[in-house]
């Protein structure tokens, strides 16, 4: 009644403004959203639209608070005030969505769109907020997200417009702009650095150029490197040089130059730069040109992510590889098989090639030897395979290329993992992938399949515990698996009766917790008390929506190089929940790809391909029992509640062994219309609490995320393009 009361006196001064349940003005209208960097919605999307007279807010700072359906979650909020700055909103997960605006003048009318058709909202409410509360909380977020340049920001325009920013790069996809180089003079180099060239030699491969200026950037690019102080040889054929050319260099690398593909100046350099004794390959990020030698569709790619060179090769070009490793990766190879495919999908799996000759030049090139003791060659690891982020070429290609060709290159790159597989000597299925010119690897199981515990923490709210159970029991086609329930402090009547009547299901378990909610430890302790050899961690707020998918978690699983397995997570409208984890973006981490709309590609198609990740959400979250003893489990003394997933994973990726992220195992995840709130005062000192710890323990405010790219945006989780390049 207070509260009422108090929201009436603000709106009678012109300090608040409220509707509820507001009938739009059109509910299917063709209306793009455009701020100040770009325009969101290019094909015109349908919206829905609402117009509101008589507003009468004076200027300041106010709460936006949107309720929203489930059916928005991911949509785009558009608020034109009158006289003020446009404001955009992302409608997430949360019934209640709030933002702080700001007005630079009165506003007497006011609009508002959804990038959405037939969009109700509950209720919109604009609540003044005092100054200085409002300039410390946008403050705070800067701050925790790194984007508070320096205390000289003092007023409400520069802070509002920082901040307006830092939102709208997460709804807003940003103009590619290529970063054109001078070179200037040839840099002096000491005398070690002169030592260490003086044993470098590159062998450069190249067929018949039919482009003058592409031939002339080659050129440029051998010029500039042999006045670094590099040896390189340049000879206009594709045929096997033999390691004996390379003299008496200790390091011999070899380089295909491709038709129509311009090098930058200094690429050749570059990447030979990055060689050491551990060096096998060496690899940079590449862009487009058209006819019109526009710049566009920068291919930014992850650190060394053998998951991912497996659904499609995203290291493509530039690159080169150590002579002698190359050699032994293709001795047995099939004559007519592509044997540049052949010696990268090697580098990811291994394979079981050797021959006397190949293995002594091995042994006689110090840090390069990767023969195991079977004599079978093993998978390179990340010392041993470069990623320079940097875009050191340029393909000459049209903007819609022709989906004949990419069908044909997938199918060329189809074959070549397969070939790959066997050499390695793995039983893995190579079909086609979700993307013209993917493959998907289906990884083989034993024919007496392990038992599962799937591990489901809970507390009352039965109706979506029994929605997921039920989705598990009907839905999973993988048949020896056991429900763990850790039910935490239950107190409903609903909830024991639905528990008596699990009883007599030999598939469900229930471990009561009787201890102040503790996600961390509830998981722990439900794994000591089980003994399944594969673990899957599972929230209650889940559906399961492919049949396949704890089959596709297991075979992950099994693979003794992989740690955790995390799945493709959906909201309850079907938009992008979780796709791998980004560590270091937004402060702490990000799920990649939030909000996207489900069927969407993603950057480089990454959306559509099982790829390595740093971390991936417990939400839903497979892994072997025995890693996740061996990495200690979660930590429940300083991450009760949030980052303990990432943590782990993290943990288990310094380890030695590799996360796994997949689009073939799906579920819906109702997060958000589930859970409490996080802004009590001890909630957000909690969530403050264990950021520091993160932050402290793995170094975040310097990390970078070999699963991302440092020119991708830092401050949210679309894979944006960053200021550095656009």
């Amino acid at each position: 009644m207070k509260a009422a009361f108090a929201r009436l006196l603000l709106r009678i001064v012109g300090r608040a403004y409220e509707v509820r349940r507001p009938e739009p003005l059109c509910r299917k209208i063709q209306h793009p959203i455009v701020s100040n960097q770009a325009t969101v919605s290019a094909d015109d999307r349908l919206s829905t639209k609402w117009y509101f007279a008589s507003v009468g807010l004076k200027a300041g700072w106010y709460m936006l608070e949107i309720e929203h359906a489930q059916d928005s979650i991911g949509c785009v909020l558009t608020l034109l005030p009158t006289g003020s700055e446009t404001s955009h909103l992302r409608l997430g997960s949360k019934k209640i969505c709030k933002r702080i605006v700001w007005f630079s003048g009165k506003v007497n009318e006011l609009a508002v769109s959804v990038d959405q058709p037939d969009c109700t909202l509950g209720r919109l409410s604009l609540i003044a907020l005092s100054s200085s509360f409002a300039m410390s909380r946008v403050r705070q977020r800067l701050e925790n997200r790194g984007n508070l340049a320096s205390e000289s920001i003092e007023t409400a325009a520069d802070v509002y417009k920082r901040y307006q920013v830092n939102l709208h790069d997460s709804i807003f996809k940003k103009t590619y702009r290529y970063l054109e180089r001078d070179f200037g003079p040839v840099c002096i180099v000491d005398s070690v650095e002169a030592t260490i060239r003086a044993s470098v030699r590159l062998q450069l491969l190249q067929a018949d150029v039919d482009d003058a200026v592409y031939c002339h950037s080659v050129e440029r690019a051998v010029d500039f490197a042999r006045k670094q102080g590099w040896t390189v040889d340049w000879q206009y054929d594709t045929k096997l040089v033999s390691e004996e050319a390379g003299g008496c260099h200790r390091l011999v690398y070899r380089m295909l130059v491709h038709n129509g593909v311009r090098y930058r100046e200094d690429s050749i350099h570059q990447m030979l730069s990055a060689v050491d004794d551990t060096t096998v390959i060496v690899y940079a990020d590449h862009d487009h040109v058209d006819d019109a030698d526009q710049h566009f569709d920068p291919v930014l790619k992850p650190d060394w992510n053998p998951e991912l060179l497996l659904n499609v090769n995203y290291v493509d070009l530039p690159w080169i590889i150590s002579q002698s490793w190359f050699e032994r990766a293709i001795a047995d190879l099939p004559a007519g098989e592509s044997i540049e495919d052949a010696s990268l999908l090697a580098a990811a799996l291994g394979c079981g090639v050797e021959t006397e000759v190949v293995a002594l030049r091995m042994a006689q090139v110090p840090g390069q030897s990767t023969a195991v003791a079977d004599g079978r060659m093993a998978a390179l690891n990340n010392d041993q395979v470069k990623h320079i982020p940097e875009v050191l070429a340029n393909r000459r290609m049209e903007r819609s290329p022709c989906k004949q060709n990419i069908e044909s290159e997938g199918f060329a790159w189809q074959r070549s993992v397969k070939l790959a597989l066997e050499r390695a000597g793995s039983r893995a299925i190579v079909s086609r992938g979700k993307l013209p010119g993917f493959t998907h690897v289906s990884w083989p199981l034993p024919a007496e399949l392990p038992a599962v515990d799937i591990i489901v923490p809970t507390r009352d709210k039965v109706d979506i515990l029994k929605k997921c159970l039920e989705s598990v029991q009907l839905k999973t086609q993988y048949p020896n698996f056991r429900i763990v329930i850790v039910d935490n402090d239950s107190c409903e009547d609903e909830t024991e009766r639905y528990y008596q009547r699990l009883e007599a299901d030999d598939r469900v378990t229930l471990l009561r917790y009787e201890k102040p909610f503790n996600y961390s430890a509830m998981n722990n302790y439900a794994v000591d008390c089980t003994s399944a050899p594969v673990v899957v961690l599972l929230n209650n707020d889940t559906e399961v929506i492919s049949p396949s998918w704890l089959d596709e978690l297991v075979r992950q699983a099994l693979r003794p190089e992989i740690g955790c397995i995390g799945a493709k997570l959906h909201y309850s409208n079907g938009r992008i929940q979780h796709a791998g984890v980004v560590v270091g973006v937004t402060g702490v981490a990000g799920h990649a790809f939030r909000y996207e709309r489900g069927d969407a590609n993603g950057y480089c198609g990454r959306l559509q391909a099982s790829q390595n990740y740093t971390a991936v959400t417990a939400a839903c979250l497979a892994v072997r029992r025995e890693v996740y003893l061996e990495a200690g489990g979660f930590d429940e003394e300083n991450l009760s509640i949030a980052w303990n997933d990432v943590d782990f994973c993290m943990k288990v990726q310094a380890s030695g062994l590799r996360n796994v992220w997949t689009p073939y195992v799906e579920l819906f995840h109702h997060e958000g219309f589930s859970r409490g709130s996080d802004d009590t005062p001890e909630k957000v000192q909690r969530m403050n609490a264990e950021r520091q710890v993160m932050i402290e323990r793995w170094g975040l405010r310097e990390f970078s995320d070999p699963a991302y790219h440092p020119l991708l945006t830092q401050d949210n989780e679309n894979f944006g393009l960053g200021n550095a390049v656009t």
